[in-house]
Parts: structure tokens; C-alpha cells; sequence
């Protein structure tokens, strides 16, 4: 029987002394889709070398976490994690979480360092593939995240009553991931004013969470494509003989490139019920942003799940609905074919890249060969509209059209 595990990386160990614990995580695992034109990706700083429809990439990764207890009250922690398909710049890039921890009593619980985003039901375990019964986690919810982790402080207040308990915690801080335009170029993203709330609520079987993360002040290191696409359509914006249909569309292209100065909001809630068999578990969220390149709107996800032994059978049902319809082409700028209408066309595609609108059905099945190893495989079925594609990999000329993709993974998770 599989369990659920803590809220944390785990506290088992195989190394460990009085004073310091060595624990760690990583999942092998091969996904393969039908789709010649797009790419399976697990979140939104990963990348596909290629379209081919097979990867270990995007779910497979491997982390080490040392602990180390100054007394009963204080603690650092360090955890490495490598994701084949995620890009590294420097060796400071591949600290997932390395945070100093006060715990003045069972009340409060401070961190300083760069620690999670309390804002899931799985935030603290996001990247644990054995700690859940899904093969990767649902990307209509978690897949926007590109911020694995953020630098900064963090406090927790807990509340206990004979059948409740509740937690508080505030967080602020800022991040940084790349988001990938493909193999070889990317956009550094960076976030220099994120606060975050998250408020839990455990009751027996059950555990419920909200949570509202605002994040400020976020700009991008664009890549030579993108700036040579931006420099393009301000040349043609300020341009003395550009007709004026011409110059507002530009300028509705430009502002979908806009990041400085832009605020975005997430809200999130979810449920989960396990009692050692069942497990039920949904999480709803909505998305707000004054950028373009921000997907936005409502997704959410319910799973069910029943153990039997040591094999869990399980679906889930996904979906994000976006808030407007694709952006098009309102005006002609010249002639089929010219440079104009070229730069017209392509500017409208780029505005649809992070677009999200897609539903997903999925099947699967954990078999636990230990109690710390975990193989599983799961079927979706995702189907994506026109202009949906924002949680693929893909050319966006190959993002017009809407599709049916089938994916297929199996992995094989661990924990030490």
C-alpha cells in the first residue's frame, strides 16, 4: 500500500546522525505522443531538443537534500535537483532549496533562503513524483509554474483545536527560471516582488487549502528573436508613413510582449481526502494578468483513486479555460507575402504562444515494488483548440489548429 507522504522532503534517511539526515528524491520515467508537430512538456521552464514523440526529459529528475540541526530549534537546509530538460547557467541554478529554519516553538515555524511557493496542495513535494499517484503532476494546474523555488522569507503559524488544524503562512521573495524558445535560445524570467498566502486546514482524513500569490515587478532578458521581433514592430509603430490601423495593431502586438510594470494574481483551492484506500483530491485556480504572455483565465483537476494492495488504479480529469479568444489579425498591412504582412502574421501568432486552452483526460496505475519505490503508468488523452498550445512545445505555426494528442508514460520513482 502506498502512503502519503509529509508536506516535506521526506524525514527518513539512509545516512543520518544526531545532528544532520541525508534524504533524496528522483523519478526515471519515458513519455510518448502521437503528435509530429508538438512537444510534451512537464511545466513551463522546460524544453525538447526536438518534436520526436518519445523523451526521458521532461519526467525524469534526481535531488539530494542534506539537513543539518543546529539545535531542537534551528536548521539549514540544502536540496540539489537536476531536470535533464530544464537549462543551467550556473552552478547556483541547480540549489533548489537551501533555507536556514527557526522554530521557536510549535506555534511558528521562520525560514530565510530560498524555499518553495506555498501555494498547492502539493507545493512542498511539487517535484516528488512518489509522493503522488499521478506520473507527473496535472498541467492544467501546476504547469504554468516556472519558479521551482524562491529566495526570500517565509512564516508559519499554527493553530490546533481537539479535531482541527489550520496554518498561515506568509511568503515574499523573488525568483528566476528560463523560460526556453527552443534547444538553444531562452528567456530569463524574473520576478523581483512575489508575495504569497496560503491558508491549510486539516481535519482527519481531509486537507484543504487556499491560497493568492501576487507577483510584481517581472521582466525578461529576451533572446535575439524575440528582440528582433519587438525592434520590428516598433520600427513599423513609429514609422512617419505607417497608417494608423497599422500603428494601433503593432502597438496591441507590443503590449502582449509587456512584462515591466505588470501585476499578476493566482488563486488557488483544493481538497484531499485519503483514509489508507481512497484518495480524492481537486484543485481549482485562477489566473489574472495585464500581460500577453501570462496565460489567463480558470483550470482546475479532480482525481479519484482506490488501492488495492500494493497496485492503485486512478483518472484524472483536467482543464483550463481561457479567458478571451485567440488574438488575429484585425487589418491587412500589405500583400500576400510581403515583409509587412509577414511581420503581421507572425506577430499574431506570438501573441497566441502562451495561450492555454485545453482539456485532458488521464488513466493510470501505481504499482508500489517497495516501500520507497513506486512504478507507474498513465494514458491522457488532451484535447487542445485552436491557439491552446501554451502548456506544449510547438512552433507557433503549428498552434492554428486544435488537436487530439495522446500520451503515453511509464516511470519509475524512488526515495532514499
Amino acid at each position: 500500500m502506498w502512503r502519503l507522504l509529509p508536506l516535506a522532503l521526506l524525514a527518513s534517511s539512509s545516512l543520518s546522525a544526531q545532528d544532520w539526515a541525508i534524504s533524496g528524491f528522483g523519478s526515471l520515467g519515458y513519455s510518448y505522443d502521437d503528435s509530429d508537430d508538438v512537444g510534451n512538456i512537464r511545466s513551463a521552464n522546460q524544453y525538447q531538443s526536438d518534436l520526436d514523440e518519445g523523451s526521458w526529459k521532461h519526467s525524469s529528475n534526481a535531488a539530494l537534500q542534506l539537513d543539518y540541526f543546529f539545535s531542537e530549534q534551528w536548521s539549514a537546509t540544502a536540496q540539489a535537483l537536476y531536470e535533464p530538460s530544464n537549462h543551467y547557467h550556473d552552478a547556483i541554478d541547480y540549489l533548489n532549496l537551501g533555507f536556514i529554519q527557526y522554530n521557536p516553538n510549535q506555534k511558528w515555524s521562520l525560514k530565510a533562503g530560498r524555499f518553495a511557493p506555498n501555494i498547492y496542495i502539493a507545493s512542498d513535494s511539487r517535484n516528488i513524483d512518489f509522493a503522488h499517484l499521478w506520473a507527473y503532476p496535472v498541467k492544467e494546474v501546476y504547469g504554468f509554474q516556472g519558479f521551482n523555488s524562491i529566495d526570500g522569507v517565509s512564516a508559519t503559524r499554527y493553530w490546533e483545536t481537539d479535531q482541527f488544524l489550520y496554518s498561515l503562512t506568509l511568503q515574499y521573495g523573488n525568483g528566476k527560471f528560463y523560460y526556453p524558445r527552443n534547444s538553444s535560445s531562452h528567456v530569463e524570467v524574473t520576478a523581483d516582488n512575489a508575495w504569497l498566502t496560503n491558508f491549510r486546514v486539516s481535519h482527519g482524513n481531509w486537507n484543504h487549502n487556499i491560497a493568492v500569490a501576487i507577483v510584481k515587478d517581472v521582466s525578461a532578458g529576451w533572446d535575439d528573436q524575440t528582440q528582433h521581433e519587438i525592434d520590428a514592430l516598433e520600427a513599423i509603430k513609429d514609422a512617419p508613413n505607417t497608417p494608423e490601423n497599422i500603428r494601433v495593431d503593432a502597438q496591441n502586438y507590443l503590449n502582449n510582449f509587456q512584462l515591466d510594470e505588470n501585476t499578476t494574481h493566482y488563486y488557488f483551492i483544493g481538497s484531499q481526502y485519503f483514509d489508507g484506500e481512497w484518495l480524492f483530491q481537486v484543485e481549482l485556480n485562477k489566473l489574472e494578468s495585464e500581460s500577453g504572455l501570462t496565460p489567463i483565465g480558470y483550470g482546475g483537476y479532480a482525481m479519484l483513486g482506490r488501492t488495492f494492495g500494493n497496485l492503485t488504479p486512478y483518472g484524472i480529469v483536467s482543464t483550463f479555460i481561457p479567458k478571451d479568444g485567440p488574438v488575429e489579425t484585425t487589418s491587412v498591412w500589405g500583400a500576400d507575402g510581403s515583409d509587412l504582412q509577414l511581420y503581421n502574421e507572425m506577430a499574431a501568432l506570438n501573441s497566441n504562444v502562451n495561450r492555454v486552452d485545453q482539456t485532458t483526460l488521464s488513466l493510470g496505475v501505481r504499482y508500489d515494488i517497495a516501500t520507497n519505490i513506486a512504478l507507474k503508468f498513465q494514458f491522457d488523452a488532451v484535447n487542445i483548440e485552436d491557439y491552446g498550445y501554451g502548456l506544449w512545445y510547438a512552433d507557433p505555426r503549428s498552434m492554428q489548429k486544435g488537436q487530439t494528442i495522446h500520451v503515453y508514460t511509464a516511470s519509475l520513482n524512488y526515495v532514499f
